[in-house]
């Protein structure tokens, strides 16, 4: 299940936000009604929102610099998704001044005792500097909500040095209350499709690079059904076309259409995929596109299992366990990798 930290100390100033931001999660739940009760009311607390939002599983909202902390410092691997708001200062947190001070010390930082003083109004920077410091791969699920933020990004070197260093990137500081808020909405829209994007970045920068956003969106769909073992067919179904679409690229990459892996029929030319899998080493020793024998089994599997099972169903799909689906997922990640390389030296 995916897993979002929502870090903002305003949580009774911002309750419009919070409900466009995770109107989905809320809304089956009917706890938008319940939000919408907390704002017709005279006095609320903080913790009122709380207890409304962290209703929905999938949603741990926090409100205090030292509780936030402690999630960034020791949970952040438990989170999909990390939206922090720069400045935590509306509650005094000088009284947890020695917990503060410990999970500074855990995370490595220098001078622990006096980081809290010197970011005060400034929370959410030491936050997003220990996430980026304990993790530099949280980047990509961070956002960053800050008021003035395009002058923040001008005018602040420190955050400029964190970006340069860790590859944070600028698009993901959004100015609050403004239409720039609205990508959290819709990552928050499709939040699995997000969380594979983080998982599997590489594969999905790799396609993205090579093929298109659809390519991309193909492999989204192919990991989505890899955790379903009752759409293990349908998984097969996807995992084909999309390992043949390697290997044809790769096949009109080399340009060699008197090779005996090409099927001519009627002026139309197909690949017979078997058959190039087993030119691969000739290839490899005229053209070093890294091919070896981890990517031989890894293709041979993507094929020969998709066409037994889903193909021409000659195999009995209860012999298919959820391990021979996360193999061939595994094999498949393997494979976009060295499609990467192979087409790179083919250039």
């Amino acid at each position: 299940m995916s897993k979002i930290l929502y870090i903002e100390d305003e949580l009774t100033k911002n309750i419009p936000a919070i409900k466009k931001f995770f109107e989905p999660l809320l809304a089956s739940r009917n706890l938008t009604k319940q939000l919408m009760e907390l704002e017709s009311r005279t006095s609320i607390l903080a913790s009122d929102v709380v207890n409304v939002c962290n209703k929905a599983s999938e949603l741990d909202v926090v409100y205090k610099f030292p509780v936030a902390l402690t999630k960034a410092v020791h949970h952040h691997q438990e989170y999909d998704l990390i939206i922090i708001d720069r400045d935590l200062s509306s509650y005094d947190y000088s009284a947890a001044a020695d917990k503060i001070k410990s999970d500074l010390e855990y995370a490595g930082l220098s001078d622990p005792g006096e980081k809290a003083a010197e970011y005060n109004h400034r929370e959410g920077d030491l936050l997003l500097l220990i996430l980026l410091r304990l993790d530099p791969e949280t980047r990509d699920k961070i956002y960053f909500l800050a008021d003035n933020a395009k002058e923040l990004i001008r005018n602040s070197p420190e955050l400029d040095t964190i970006m340069d260093i860790t590859h944070f990137s600028a698009d993901r500081i959004l100015e609050k209350s403004t239409e720039a808020e609205k990508v959290i909405s819709e990552v928050i829209d499709d939040l699995p499709a997000f969380s594979i994007q983080i998982k599997y970045r590489n594969q999905c920068d790799i396609l993205r690079k090579q093929f298109s956003e659809e390519t991309v969106d193909l492999f989204i769909d192919i990991v989505r059904l890899s955790y379903a073992i009752e759409k293990k067919i349908d998984f097969m179904q996807k995992v084909r076309p999309l390992t043949e679409r390697f290997l044809v690229v790769l096949a009109e990459k080399i340009n060699d259409r008197n090779a005996l892996y090409w099927d001519r029929f009627h002026g139309n030319s197909n690949l017979k995929q078997k058959d190039f899998i087993n030119s691969l080493d000739t290839i490899n020793r005229r053209y070093g596109i890294g091919y070896n024998k981890n990517i031989r089994q890894c293709l041979f599997s993507l094929w020969q299992i998709p066409s037994d099972f889903a193909s021409h169903t000659t195999g009995n799909p209860d012999d298919i366990t959820a391990y021979t689906i996360q193999a061939l997922l595994n094999q498949l990640c393997d494979v976009i990798l060295w499609y990467d390389r192979a087409i790179g030296n083919l250039k």
